[in-house]
């Protein structure tokens, strides 16, 4: 728009709302999850399980973080 390629009315047309309010209700569930400690919770369930072998823990974080990806976003989860 800035450069006068597209106009108003055709940049507004290809914005897809769905994956905004997609990653919108995302951020919802996962500041909720957040401030439950819920994540402080999984992690410190996955220390105790791993009993202190580093190993054992990355194959448990690794799992958990599969899980979690089926649920959450993942862009929403970085941010």
């Amino acid at each position: 728009m800035v450069l006068g390629v597209v106009d108003q009315e055709e940049a507004f047309a290809v914005i897809d709302f769905d994956v905004i309010f997609l990653l919108a209700g995302m951020m919802v569930l996962a500041g909720g999850l957040s401030k439950t400690g819920f994540f402080e919770y999984v992690a410190g369930y996955a220390i105790h399980f791993s009993r202190g072998q580093p190993f054992r823990l990355l194959i448990i974080l690794s799992i958990l973080t599969a899980l979690l990806a089926v649920v959450l976003d993942n862009v929403t989860t970085v941010g």
